[in-house]
Protein backbone atom coordinates (compact mmCIF):
# COMPACT_ATOMS: atom_id res chain seq x y z
CA UNK A 1 0.00 0.00 0.00
CA UNK A 2 2.87 2.26 0.82
CA UNK A 3 4.26 1.53 -2.69
CA UNK A 4 1.07 2.59 -4.19
CA UNK A 5 1.01 5.84 -2.68
CA UNK A 6 4.64 7.00 -3.21
CA UNK A 7 3.57 5.87 -6.77
CA UNK A 8 0.28 7.91 -6.96
CA UNK A 9 1.86 11.07 -5.06
CA UNK A 10 4.88 11.16 -7.84
CA UNK A 11 3.12 10.26 -10.58
CA UNK A 12 0.46 12.84 -9.40
CA UNK A 13 3.20 15.43 -9.47
CA UNK A 14 4.15 14.26 -13.09
CA UNK A 15 0.87 14.09 -14.36
CA UNK A 16 0.69 18.05 -13.61
CA UNK A 17 4.37 18.64 -14.67
CA UNK A 18 3.24 17.17 -17.97
CA UNK A 19 0.09 19.88 -18.36
CA UNK A 20 2.46 22.77 -17.88
CA UNK A 21 4.59 23.90 -21.09
CA UNK A 22 8.39 23.97 -20.15
CA UNK A 23 10.60 23.13 -23.42
CA UNK A 24 13.69 25.31 -22.56
CA UNK A 25 13.73 29.23 -22.59
CA UNK A 26 9.75 28.41 -21.71
CA UNK A 27 10.17 27.59 -18.26
CA UNK A 28 8.81 30.44 -16.50
CA UNK A 29 5.26 28.90 -15.83
CA UNK A 30 7.36 25.46 -14.22
CA UNK A 31 8.96 27.09 -12.04
CA UNK A 32 6.13 28.97 -10.21
CA UNK A 33 4.27 26.00 -10.19
CA UNK A 34 7.24 24.13 -8.65
CA UNK A 35 7.60 26.87 -5.77
CA UNK A 36 3.60 27.20 -5.27
CA UNK A 37 3.41 23.64 -4.55
CA UNK A 38 6.78 24.01 -2.02
CA UNK A 39 5.00 26.81 -0.43
CA UNK A 40 2.19 24.60 0.11
CA UNK A 41 3.91 22.07 2.21
CA UNK A 42 6.05 24.56 4.57
CA UNK A 43 9.22 25.37 2.12
CA UNK A 44 10.56 28.79 2.59
CA UNK A 45 11.09 29.05 -1.58
CA UNK A 46 12.58 31.81 -3.82
CA UNK A 47 13.08 32.36 -7.41
CA UNK A 48 16.60 33.88 -8.38
CA UNK A 49 16.93 36.35 -11.74
CA UNK A 50 17.96 33.12 -14.03
CA UNK A 51 14.73 31.64 -12.93
CA UNK A 52 16.59 28.77 -11.00
CA UNK A 53 14.05 27.66 -8.14
CA UNK A 54 15.80 27.29 -4.71
CA UNK A 55 13.73 25.76 -1.37
CA UNK A 56 14.57 24.82 1.88
CA UNK A 57 12.57 22.44 4.52
CA UNK A 58 13.25 21.79 7.60
CA UNK A 59 13.06 18.44 8.99
CA UNK A 60 12.85 16.21 12.45
CA UNK A 61 15.27 13.89 12.04
CA UNK A 62 18.57 13.72 13.12
CA UNK A 63 20.47 13.12 9.93
CA UNK A 64 22.60 14.52 7.62
CA UNK A 65 21.41 17.81 5.58
CA UNK A 66 20.84 17.08 1.54
CA UNK A 67 20.08 18.84 -1.15
CA UNK A 68 18.11 17.91 -3.95
CA UNK A 69 18.32 19.33 -7.59
CA UNK A 70 16.42 18.60 -10.81
CA UNK A 71 16.31 20.72 -14.07
CA UNK A 72 12.97 22.37 -15.02
CA UNK A 73 13.04 21.99 -18.76
CA UNK A 74 12.98 19.37 -21.03
CA UNK A 75 13.78 19.23 -25.02
CA UNK A 76 10.48 19.33 -27.41
CA UNK A 77 10.55 17.02 -30.29
CA UNK A 78 7.57 15.60 -32.01
CA UNK A 79 6.32 13.31 -35.04
CA UNK A 80 6.34 15.37 -38.17
CA UNK A 81 2.23 14.56 -38.80
CA UNK A 82 1.77 15.52 -34.81
CA UNK A 83 0.13 18.95 -34.39
CA UNK A 84 1.57 20.31 -31.09
CA UNK A 85 2.26 23.76 -29.93
CA UNK A 86 5.40 22.96 -27.20
CA UNK A 87 4.57 26.82 -26.12
CA UNK A 88 1.10 26.13 -25.28
CA UNK A 89 0.39 22.72 -25.28
CA UNK A 90 0.53 19.81 -22.78
CA UNK A 91 1.73 16.51 -23.40
CA UNK A 92 -0.33 13.65 -24.09
CA UNK A 93 1.10 10.53 -22.16
CA UNK A 94 -0.39 6.93 -21.99
CA UNK A 95 0.96 3.69 -19.86
CA UNK A 96 1.82 1.00 -21.98
CA UNK A 97 2.61 -2.12 -20.24
CA UNK A 98 4.34 -0.68 -17.29
CA UNK A 99 6.02 1.95 -19.14
CA UNK A 100 4.80 5.86 -19.30
CA UNK A 101 4.44 7.06 -22.67
CA UNK A 102 3.73 10.18 -25.28
CA UNK A 103 1.38 10.44 -27.86
CA UNK A 104 4.04 11.48 -30.66
CA UNK A 105 6.31 14.21 -28.85
CA UNK A 106 8.83 13.45 -26.31
CA UNK A 107 7.48 12.87 -23.06
CA UNK A 108 9.75 15.18 -20.65
CA UNK A 109 10.53 12.30 -18.43
CA UNK A 110 13.91 14.07 -18.69
CA UNK A 111 13.40 15.60 -16.15
CA UNK A 112 10.22 15.73 -15.05
CA UNK A 113 10.49 12.59 -12.95
CA UNK A 114 13.29 14.34 -11.28
CA UNK A 115 11.11 17.56 -10.37
CA UNK A 116 7.91 15.51 -9.00
CA UNK A 117 10.80 12.90 -6.90
CA UNK A 118 11.61 15.96 -5.23
CA UNK A 119 8.63 17.72 -4.72
CA UNK A 120 7.05 14.27 -3.46
CA UNK A 121 10.38 13.80 -0.81
CA UNK A 122 9.18 17.44 0.37
CA UNK A 123 5.77 16.64 0.41
CA UNK A 124 6.04 13.93 3.33
CA UNK A 125 5.79 14.42 6.87
CA UNK A 126 8.58 16.68 8.92
CA UNK A 127 9.44 13.62 10.96
CA UNK A 128 10.51 11.31 7.62
CA UNK A 129 13.83 13.26 6.61
CA UNK A 130 16.31 15.98 7.66
CA UNK A 131 16.73 19.44 6.60
CA UNK A 132 16.14 19.31 2.65
CA UNK A 133 17.37 21.65 0.25
CA UNK A 134 16.41 21.69 -3.54
CA UNK A 135 17.23 23.63 -6.35
CA UNK A 136 15.42 23.39 -9.73
CA UNK A 137 17.53 25.03 -12.68
CA UNK A 138 16.53 26.50 -16.08
CA UNK A 139 17.95 25.83 -19.70
CA UNK A 140 19.89 22.06 -19.18
CA UNK A 141 19.36 20.96 -22.14
CA UNK A 142 20.43 23.93 -24.44
CA UNK A 143 23.35 25.87 -22.13
CA UNK A 144 23.25 24.94 -18.62
CA UNK A 145 22.72 28.76 -17.99
CA UNK A 146 21.04 28.10 -15.20
CA UNK A 147 23.34 25.40 -13.07
CA UNK A 148 26.35 28.25 -14.31
CA UNK A 149 24.39 31.38 -12.18
CA UNK A 150 23.85 29.14 -9.05
CA UNK A 151 25.32 31.31 -6.45
CA UNK A 152 28.58 30.49 -4.48
CA UNK A 153 28.03 28.84 -1.22
CA UNK A 154 24.07 28.63 -1.55
CA UNK A 155 24.18 25.06 -0.63
CA UNK A 156 24.59 24.28 2.96
CA UNK A 157 23.93 20.53 2.92
CA UNK A 158 26.69 18.06 3.21
CA UNK A 159 25.16 15.88 0.35
CA UNK A 160 23.98 16.90 -2.94
CA UNK A 161 21.72 14.30 -5.05
CA UNK A 162 20.46 15.12 -9.07
CA UNK A 163 18.30 13.24 -10.07
CA UNK A 164 18.97 13.33 -13.90
CA UNK A 165 20.10 9.91 -14.40
CA UNK A 166 18.06 7.43 -16.38
CA UNK A 167 18.82 4.16 -15.74
CA UNK A 168 18.19 2.30 -11.94
CA UNK A 169 21.08 0.10 -11.22
CA UNK A 170 24.10 3.21 -12.09
CA UNK A 171 24.92 5.75 -9.82
CA UNK A 172 26.54 8.52 -11.85
CA UNK A 173 30.04 9.86 -10.53
CA UNK A 174 31.30 11.58 -13.16
CA UNK A 175 30.08 13.77 -16.46
CA UNK A 176 31.59 14.80 -20.00
CA UNK A 177 33.16 17.95 -20.69
CA UNK A 178 31.18 19.50 -23.85
CA UNK A 179 31.19 22.57 -26.08
CA UNK A 180 28.94 23.96 -29.18
CA UNK A 181 31.18 24.07 -32.66
CA UNK A 182 29.50 26.63 -35.23
CA UNK A 183 31.65 26.48 -38.16
CA UNK A 184 30.19 29.20 -41.09
CA UNK A 185 31.28 30.01 -44.75
CA UNK A 186 30.15 31.93 -47.29
CA UNK A 187 27.91 30.99 -50.27
CA UNK A 188 26.65 32.37 -53.88
CA UNK A 189 24.15 31.94 -55.48
CA UNK A 190 23.00 31.51 -59.59
CA UNK A 191 19.65 31.48 -61.58
CA UNK A 192 18.88 28.08 -62.41
CA UNK A 193 19.23 27.00 -66.04
CA UNK A 194 16.58 26.50 -68.60
CA UNK A 195 15.02 23.04 -68.78
CA UNK A 196 16.19 22.11 -64.90
CA UNK A 197 13.69 21.92 -61.64
CA UNK A 198 14.19 21.94 -57.99
CA UNK A 199 13.24 18.46 -56.10
CA UNK A 200 12.82 18.02 -52.47
CA UNK A 201 14.99 14.78 -51.00
CA UNK A 202 13.64 13.90 -47.53
CA UNK A 203 14.79 11.11 -45.14
CA UNK A 204 13.08 10.94 -42.37
CA UNK A 205 11.56 8.20 -39.44
CA UNK A 206 15.24 7.85 -38.36
CA UNK A 207 15.43 6.02 -34.47
CA UNK A 208 17.34 9.08 -33.15
CA UNK A 209 18.89 9.08 -29.70
CA UNK A 210 20.69 11.49 -26.94
CA UNK A 211 23.38 12.75 -28.36
CA UNK A 212 25.49 11.35 -25.67
CA UNK A 213 23.81 8.24 -23.99
CA UNK A 214 23.10 6.74 -27.27
CA UNK A 215 26.09 7.91 -29.48
CA UNK A 216 28.10 4.69 -29.82
CA UNK A 217 24.91 2.82 -30.52
CA UNK A 218 23.61 2.11 -33.94
CA UNK A 219 21.72 4.78 -34.54
CA UNK A 220 21.97 6.85 -37.44
CA UNK A 221 22.06 10.81 -38.21
CA UNK A 222 19.57 11.81 -41.04
CA UNK A 223 21.68 14.78 -41.97
CA UNK A 224 24.85 13.12 -42.34
CA UNK A 225 23.82 9.86 -44.25
CA UNK A 226 21.09 11.94 -46.56
CA UNK A 227 24.75 14.09 -47.05
CA UNK A 228 26.70 11.00 -48.11
CA UNK A 229 23.95 9.59 -50.31
CA UNK A 230 23.81 13.08 -52.25
CA UNK A 231 27.82 12.91 -52.53
CA UNK A 232 27.23 9.41 -54.33
CA UNK A 233 25.14 11.05 -56.86
CA UNK A 234 26.83 13.59 -57.37
CA UNK A 235 29.83 11.60 -58.73
CA UNK A 236 27.51 10.90 -61.73
CA UNK A 237 25.05 13.47 -61.82
CA UNK A 238 25.36 17.48 -61.97
CA UNK A 239 23.04 19.08 -59.52
CA UNK A 240 23.09 22.35 -56.54
CA UNK A 241 21.70 22.65 -54.01
CA UNK A 242 18.92 25.10 -53.00
CA UNK A 243 17.52 24.87 -49.64
CA UNK A 244 18.25 22.49 -46.57
CA UNK A 245 15.81 21.95 -43.67
CA UNK A 246 16.94 20.06 -40.81
CA UNK A 247 15.08 19.57 -36.74
CA UNK A 248 17.20 22.30 -34.60
CA UNK A 249 17.89 20.19 -31.47
CA UNK A 250 21.53 20.09 -30.96
CA UNK A 251 21.30 17.39 -28.29
CA UNK A 252 19.54 14.68 -30.11
CA UNK A 253 20.86 12.79 -33.09
CA UNK A 254 18.64 13.90 -36.25
CA UNK A 255 16.47 11.59 -37.67
CA UNK A 256 14.76 13.61 -40.35
CA UNK A 257 16.41 15.94 -43.13
CA UNK A 258 15.08 17.37 -46.68
CA UNK A 259 17.76 19.13 -48.92
CA UNK A 260 16.24 20.88 -52.04
CA UNK A 261 18.13 20.65 -55.44
CA UNK A 262 18.23 22.22 -58.98
CA UNK A 263 19.21 19.02 -61.30
CA UNK A 264 17.95 18.95 -65.59
CA UNK A 265 14.49 17.74 -65.75
CA UNK A 266 15.82 14.57 -67.45
CA UNK A 267 18.20 13.71 -64.46
CA UNK A 268 15.04 13.85 -62.74
CA UNK A 269 14.03 10.00 -63.12
CA UNK A 270 17.41 9.04 -62.84
CA UNK A 271 18.58 10.50 -59.37
CA UNK A 272 14.90 9.42 -58.13
CA UNK A 273 15.76 5.52 -58.73
CA UNK A 274 19.36 5.75 -57.63
CA UNK A 275 18.57 7.77 -54.45
CA UNK A 276 16.34 4.62 -53.97
CA UNK A 277 18.91 2.22 -54.56
CA UNK A 278 20.91 4.12 -51.91
CA UNK A 279 18.49 4.23 -49.75
CA UNK A 280 17.65 0.61 -49.44
CA UNK A 281 21.57 -0.22 -49.19
CA UNK A 282 21.79 1.86 -46.24
CA UNK A 283 18.68 0.01 -44.95
CA UNK A 284 20.05 -3.46 -45.49
CA UNK A 285 23.31 -2.40 -43.96
CA UNK A 286 21.74 -0.79 -40.79
CA UNK A 287 18.45 -3.62 -40.09
CA UNK A 288 17.27 -1.06 -36.87
CA UNK A 289 16.89 1.27 -38.89
CA UNK A 290 14.07 0.09 -40.97
CA UNK A 291 11.42 2.45 -40.54
CA UNK A 292 13.63 5.41 -42.62
CA UNK A 293 11.03 7.00 -45.31
CA UNK A 294 12.35 8.28 -48.21
CA UNK A 295 10.30 11.15 -50.32
CA UNK A 296 11.43 12.78 -53.57
CA UNK A 297 8.60 15.34 -54.88
CA UNK A 298 9.21 18.16 -57.45
CA UNK A 299 9.12 21.55 -55.87
CA UNK A 300 8.72 25.26 -56.96
CA UNK A 301 10.69 27.89 -55.37
CA UNK A 302 11.59 31.80 -56.37
CA UNK A 303 15.30 30.74 -54.19
CA UNK A 304 18.30 30.72 -56.35
CA UNK A 305 20.50 27.50 -55.91
CA UNK A 306 23.69 27.69 -54.77
CA UNK A 307 26.69 27.83 -57.24
CA UNK A 308 27.68 24.37 -58.57
CA UNK A 309 31.20 24.92 -56.46
CA UNK A 310 29.72 25.84 -53.39
CA UNK A 311 27.37 23.37 -53.27
CA UNK A 312 30.08 20.77 -53.73
CA UNK A 313 31.92 22.52 -51.36
CA UNK A 314 28.99 22.26 -48.50
CA UNK A 315 28.53 18.36 -49.69
CA UNK A 316 32.33 17.54 -49.23
CA UNK A 317 32.00 19.58 -45.98
CA UNK A 318 29.69 17.60 -44.00
CA UNK A 319 30.68 14.33 -45.36
CA UNK A 320 34.37 14.99 -44.44
CA UNK A 321 33.49 16.11 -41.01
CA UNK A 322 33.82 14.09 -37.85
CA UNK A 323 30.24 12.12 -36.63
CA UNK A 324 28.92 9.96 -33.88
CA UNK A 325 31.50 7.66 -31.96
CA UNK A 326 35.18 8.76 -31.97
CA UNK A 327 36.83 7.35 -29.32
CA UNK A 328 35.60 4.51 -26.95
CA UNK A 329 36.67 3.63 -23.40
CA UNK A 330 36.25 -0.59 -23.46
CA UNK A 331 38.04 -0.79 -19.82
CA UNK A 332 35.38 1.54 -18.45
CA UNK A 333 32.49 0.79 -20.69
CA UNK A 334 32.07 4.31 -21.84
CA UNK A 335 32.65 6.67 -24.89
CA UNK A 336 35.16 9.08 -24.56
CA UNK A 337 35.01 11.57 -27.35
CA UNK A 338 32.03 12.16 -29.80
CA UNK A 339 30.23 14.59 -31.74
CA UNK A 340 26.56 15.11 -33.43
CA UNK A 341 26.20 17.08 -36.40
CA UNK A 342 22.71 18.77 -35.71
CA UNK A 343 21.84 21.48 -37.40
CA UNK A 344 22.73 22.36 -41.18
CA UNK A 345 21.68 26.46 -41.69
CA UNK A 346 21.45 27.70 -45.27
CA UNK A 347 20.71 31.23 -45.27
CA UNK A 348 20.64 33.06 -48.63
CA UNK A 349 24.69 34.10 -49.16
CA UNK A 350 25.92 31.91 -45.67
CA UNK A 351 25.63 28.53 -44.36
CA UNK A 352 26.38 27.88 -40.61
CA UNK A 353 26.65 23.80 -39.46
CA UNK A 354 26.41 22.96 -35.66
CA UNK A 355 28.10 19.90 -33.94
CA UNK A 356 27.61 19.20 -30.24
CA UNK A 357 30.96 17.97 -28.90
CA UNK A 358 31.51 15.48 -25.92
CA UNK A 359 34.50 14.37 -24.17
CA UNK A 360 35.62 12.63 -20.76
CA UNK A 361 38.67 15.07 -20.83
CA UNK A 362 39.82 18.50 -22.05
CA UNK A 363 42.43 17.02 -23.77
CA UNK A 364 40.02 14.87 -26.06
CA UNK A 365 37.63 17.65 -26.68
CA UNK A 366 40.73 19.86 -28.22
CA UNK A 367 41.18 16.95 -30.83
CA UNK A 368 38.11 17.29 -32.19
CA UNK A 369 37.59 20.38 -32.13
CA UNK A 370 40.67 21.07 -34.29
CA UNK A 371 39.92 18.48 -36.72
CA UNK A 372 36.46 20.97 -36.81
CA UNK A 373 38.76 24.00 -37.22
CA UNK A 374 40.94 22.78 -39.41
CA UNK A 375 38.37 21.78 -41.71
CA UNK A 376 36.57 25.07 -42.15
CA UNK A 377 39.89 26.23 -42.48
CA UNK A 378 40.67 24.62 -45.70
CA UNK A 379 37.04 25.62 -46.80
CA UNK A 380 37.51 29.42 -46.34
CA UNK A 381 35.04 29.39 -43.37
CA UNK A 382 34.78 30.57 -39.87
CA UNK A 383 34.06 29.07 -36.76
CA UNK A 384 33.25 29.32 -32.96
CA UNK A 385 32.92 27.89 -30.21
CA UNK A 386 30.49 28.11 -27.42
CA UNK A 387 28.51 26.85 -24.58
CA UNK A 388 31.49 25.34 -23.02
CA UNK A 389 30.40 22.73 -20.05
CA UNK A 390 33.09 21.82 -17.21
CA UNK A 391 32.95 17.71 -16.58
CA UNK A 392 32.50 16.64 -13.48
CA UNK A 393 35.65 14.60 -12.58
CA UNK A 394 35.08 10.67 -11.29
CA UNK A 395 34.17 11.07 -7.62
CA UNK A 396 35.11 7.66 -6.58
CA UNK A 397 33.64 6.01 -3.49
CA UNK A 398 32.77 8.95 -1.54
CA UNK A 399 30.51 8.32 1.41
CA UNK A 400 26.94 9.41 -0.66
CA UNK A 401 27.82 6.63 -3.03
CA UNK A 402 28.90 3.62 -0.37
CA UNK A 403 25.38 4.66 1.45
CA UNK A 404 23.38 4.59 -1.70
CA UNK A 405 24.87 1.36 -2.78
CA UNK A 406 24.96 -0.23 0.78
CA UNK A 407 21.08 0.85 0.91
CA UNK A 408 20.14 -0.62 -2.45
CA UNK A 409 21.70 -4.32 -1.70
CA UNK A 410 20.80 -4.58 1.89
CA UNK A 411 16.69 -2.95 1.51
CA UNK A 412 15.91 -3.89 -1.91
CA UNK A 413 18.89 -6.43 -3.19
CA UNK A 414 20.03 -4.27 -5.88
CA UNK A 415 23.73 -3.70 -7.04
CA UNK A 416 24.70 -0.71 -8.38
CA UNK A 417 27.17 0.46 -10.52
CA UNK A 418 29.12 3.85 -10.38
CA UNK A 419 29.74 5.03 -13.85
CA UNK A 420 31.09 8.08 -15.62
CA UNK A 421 28.42 9.54 -17.81
CA UNK A 422 28.82 10.03 -21.17
CA UNK A 423 26.63 13.30 -20.93
CA UNK A 424 26.62 16.78 -19.52
CA UNK A 425 25.26 17.05 -15.68
CA UNK A 426 24.59 19.96 -13.98
CA UNK A 427 26.71 18.70 -10.79
CA UNK A 428 30.29 19.65 -12.18
CA UNK A 429 28.52 23.71 -12.82
CA UNK A 430 26.93 24.24 -9.62
CA UNK A 431 29.42 22.51 -7.55
CA UNK A 432 32.00 24.97 -9.04
CA UNK A 433 30.72 27.67 -7.20
CA UNK A 434 29.87 25.30 -3.85
CA UNK A 435 32.90 23.33 -3.47
CA UNK A 436 33.41 20.49 -1.13
CA UNK A 437 29.74 19.27 -1.40
CA UNK A 438 29.07 15.46 -1.72
CA UNK A 439 27.67 14.52 -4.95
CA UNK A 440 26.29 11.64 -6.82
CA UNK A 441 22.99 11.08 -9.62
CA UNK A 442 20.71 8.71 -9.47
CA UNK A 443 17.41 8.15 -11.63
CA UNK A 444 14.83 5.63 -12.82
CA UNK A 445 14.41 3.69 -16.13
CA UNK A 446 14.37 6.35 -18.58
CA UNK A 447 14.12 5.14 -22.83
CA UNK A 448 15.51 7.29 -25.96
CA UNK A 449 15.35 10.89 -24.14
CA UNK A 450 15.25 13.70 -26.74
CA UNK A 451 13.22 11.53 -29.09
CA UNK A 452 9.64 11.15 -29.27
CA UNK A 453 10.17 7.29 -28.12
CA UNK A 454 11.13 8.94 -24.87
CA UNK A 455 9.75 6.46 -21.93
CA UNK A 456 9.82 5.60 -17.76
CA UNK A 457 9.34 2.78 -16.32
CA UNK A 458 6.90 3.09 -13.70
CA UNK A 459 8.13 0.55 -11.06
CA UNK A 460 11.82 2.13 -11.87
CA UNK A 461 10.24 5.11 -10.78
CA UNK A 462 8.99 3.48 -7.15
CA UNK A 463 12.62 1.94 -6.40
CA UNK A 464 14.78 5.18 -6.85
CA UNK A 465 11.95 7.28 -4.87
CA UNK A 466 12.14 4.50 -2.36
CA UNK A 467 15.90 4.00 -2.41
CA UNK A 468 16.33 7.99 -1.82
CA UNK A 469 13.84 8.26 0.96
CA UNK A 470 15.99 5.25 2.51
CA UNK A 471 19.08 7.10 1.41
CA UNK A 472 18.28 10.19 3.27
CA UNK A 473 17.26 8.62 6.52
CA UNK A 474 20.49 6.96 6.71
CA UNK A 475 23.29 9.77 5.96
CA UNK A 476 25.04 11.01 8.49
Amino acid sequence: MQNKTIQNLVLKYFTEICHIPHTTGNEKAIAQYVAKELKKIGAKVQIDKAGNVYAVKQGKLKVASVCLQAHLDMVGVKAPDIHHDFMKDPIKYYEDKGWIKAHGTTLGADNGIGIAMILATFAKADNTHGQLEAIFTVQEETTTYGAKHVPKAIIKSKYFINLDSEHEDFIVVGSCFDNDFIGTMNVGRTASSNGTSNIGIKLDGGHSGHSGSDIHKAVLNINVELFNILKTLRKKYEFSIVEIKTIAIKNSIPNECMVMINTKRTNTNKIQKALLVQVNKMKRAMPSEDKIVFSFENLFTKTKPLKLSDSDKLINLICAANNGLNRYNFERSTTDLSTNLAIIDLQYDSVSVSWLQRSQTNYFLDEINNKLISLFSLAGGKWKIQNYDIGLEDTGNNALIRTIRQIAMEKFHRKMDAIQLHAALEIAGILKNNPGVISASIGPNILYPHTINECVEIKSIMYIYNLLQEVLKSLK
